[in-house]
């Protein structure tokens, strides 16, 4: 539950609603598809997966929070995990921020949605 949460608020929690729950799906519909993601932490805390744990491989409560957004991510992941959010995502697992990455693999997935500064791809 905490790093689903934290990875909705590190990637997303200046989106828009709909940009955090995509987030969200996105990082549900990746655990598991590789033996090294079999939980949801795992995949958050994979090499190369989401650029806030390359930065900070680490879940350090002591950072300065903004502490709605936080509680805007921990009640998105309770909701998700508990399959009350319909999943827009199409079973997307890919997602980046064009004007701060420009992955080699984008051009690999068909684009799915663009919701506030993100592309979901699948």
């Amino acid at each position: 539950h905490l790093c689903l949460a934290f990875n909705i608020y590190h990637e997303a929690r200046d989106q828009p609603r709909e940009g955090r729950v995509m987030v969200g799906q996105v990082t549900m519909n990746r655990t598991g598809t590789r033996k090294a993601w079999a939980t949801i932490c795992k995949t958050v805390f994979a090499a190369w997966q989401f650029s806030w744990t390359e930065e900070r491989p680490y879940i350090d409560l002591s950072d300065p929070i903004e502490r709605e957004a936080l509680r805007d991510a921990l009640i998105l992941s309770e909701r998700l995990l508990n399959g009350e959010e319909r999943d827009r995502s199409e079973g997307s697992r890919h997602y980046y921020n064009p004007e701060k990455a420009t992955p080699f693999w984008r051009d690999s997935y068909d684009r799915i949605a663009v919701i506030g500064d993100h592309i979901f791809l699948k």
